[in-house]
């Protein structure tokens, strides 16, 4: 394979490698954040609960 073939196909490679870990990374971080939000939520929605019983 002719020496600047080679290196297009290194450079591609290396660039689809680093953007999966990148949209691996946003994944991880988009989950987290939706996890931390609902925890969030169900412990203001406890605390209304013990704070106003009728309402619940």
């Amino acid at each position: 394979m002719p020496e600047l073939e080679r290196r297009w196909r290194a450079d591609q490679a290396r660039k689809a490698h680093y953007l999966a870990m990148a949209l691996k990374s946003a994944e991880v971080r988009r989950a987290k954040a939706q996890r931390s939000t609902a925890a969030a939520r169900a412990q203001l929605a406890t605390a209304t609960a013990q704070q106003h019983p009728a309402a619940a």
